[in-house]
């Protein structure tokens, strides 16, 4: 499914959000995208002139330089602003700067998640665990959106989670073992110091990914206002 969503403005009504259209497009390329708005704005008597700027996720196929949603239209629109989703922008920078970091918190963060998620037994035992240490047991996923929550959570439970795993006798055929990524990762300083830094990192991105998404509004009027002067300049 493939959504169209329109902003307007009125004097009257001021900023207006509608859905033109939710289409089928299983061929998401470039000149597919266009060809379909093309199609659903002479469908509704829009003129495409009359577009200022589009918004979406920024990918090669909306945004880049060479053969991009963005540059065809800009052939036909040639005043058309780029309406790039800066909450988007602060996630990327948040996933490439995290190669740079001297632990791989997403990866050990998704063996921990796939170690208990994969195991019914393993639930059980890290649940009478954390009974033991008297503190409450908490599920860890991992997604780039909820990597702070994730970060957050096992900081709560990283003394007796670190206890847990280091406890674990691998030599003991019966038992439940511990993969040696976690065992190391639980073994070293840096691992808590790394995510102590990028839990106060993720705090501010996700602070500011919220006052974005909350004056979207405006960011949508100020886009609006500058493409009326540049239109008007013309």
């Amino acid at each position: 499914m493939f959504p169209f969503i329109i902003n307007y403005f009125t004097i009257q009504c001021g900023i207006v959000r509608s859905a033109l259209e939710i289409v089928e497009q299983p061929r998401e390329t470039a000149q597919n995208i266009v060809d379909t708005l093309r199609d659903l704005l002479k469908k509704h008597n829009l003129d495409i002139q009359k577009l200022t700027s589009i918004g979406a996720d920024n990918t090669n196929t909306n945004y880049g330089r060479n053969h991009s949603v963005f540059t065809i239209l800009q052939l036909e629109v040639v005043n058309l602003l780029k309406g790039n989703c800066f909450c988007h922008v602060l996630s990327n920078s948040v996933k490439v700067s995290h190669q740079h970091l001297p632990v791989d918190v997403e990866t050990y963060l998704s063996q921990l998640y796939s170690h208990f998620n994969s195991s019914s037994k393993r639930i059980a035992e890290l649940k009478e665990y954390f009974e033991f240490v008297e503190i409450e047991y908490l599920h860890i996923k991992i997604r780039w959106l909820s990597l702070y929550n994730s970060i957050d959570r096992l900081l709560k439970v990283y003394e007796p989670l670190s206890s847990y795993f280091c406890d674990i006798n691998n030599d003991n055929a019966d038992a439940i073992t511990c993969p040696r990524a976690i065992k190391i990762f639980f073994s070293s300083n840096m691992s808590k110091c790394t995510l102590y830094f990028f839990h106060q990192i993720l705090f501010d991105i996700q602070t500011k990914n919220l006052e974005l998404q909350r004056y979207s509004n405006l960011r949508q009027l100020l886009i609006y206002t500058e493409s009326s002067r540049v239109c008007s300049k013309n």
